[in-house]
């Protein structure tokens, strides 16, 4: 099956360099699910769209940590303001900040995305409602590189409530979880 994926997928016309960073990114292996999480690397995640459709709205920027050993790996840090043609919407400049001016200049695409698999590696990927993050980056990374994020995804907002019932914050969101943790 691995020649149907080969005859869908897009045709990205990119520098060697690129090229190269792809191809040593899908050399890496998966991710064990028989690894013990305590030995385990994640990589903390959050997106910023032009918009709330994960399936339509542009990726604006990406911030990722890394948690290694279940702690917050030291200097392991990801930040990128993708460049985009068209800004955002005034109101969507509230919500996320990032000024005409900052996309514009942001960085270009395949270069920021490459970054990026650099940076996750084959890591599992947690997120807070982490469909909308997979969504819109599974979306530009087809469109800009040809490549399918294979890894696995863990979702805060369905884990929050199991690991903690007490806070009573089933549907709650991601401000709810923070003003319960006194997290600012």
């Amino acid at each position: 099956m691995a020649w149907l994926a080969q005859l869908f997928r897009p045709k990205v016309e990119l520098p060697d360099a690129l090229v190269r960073a792809v191809e040593a990114w899908r050399g890496l292996p998966e991710s064990r699910d028989s690894a013990a999480i305590d030995e385990k690397r994640f990589t903390v995640l959050d997106v910023e769209t032009s918009g709330l459709d994960p399936r339509r709205d542009r990726l604006l920027s990406i911030g990722a940590v890394a948690v290694e050993r279940m702690r917050l790996a030291p200097g392991e840090a990801f930040s990128v303001v993708v460049r985009n043609q068209w800004p955002s919407t005034r109101e969507n400049v509230a919500v996320h900040g990032l000024t005409p001016t900052q996309q514009a200049a942001g960085e270009i695409p395949e270069e920021a995305l490459v970054r990026f698999l650099e940076f996750v590696g084959k890591s599992p990927c947690v997120a807070f409602h982490a469909d909308f993050d997979r969504t819109v980056l599974g979306r530009a990374l087809r469109s800009e590189l040809g490549v399918r994020l294979s890894n696995p995804w863990i979702d805060v907002a369905r884990l929050a409530p199991i690991l903690v019932p007490e806070a009573r914050l089933v549907h709650g969101a991601l401000d709810d979880w923070l003003a319960y943790f006194r997290l600012r």
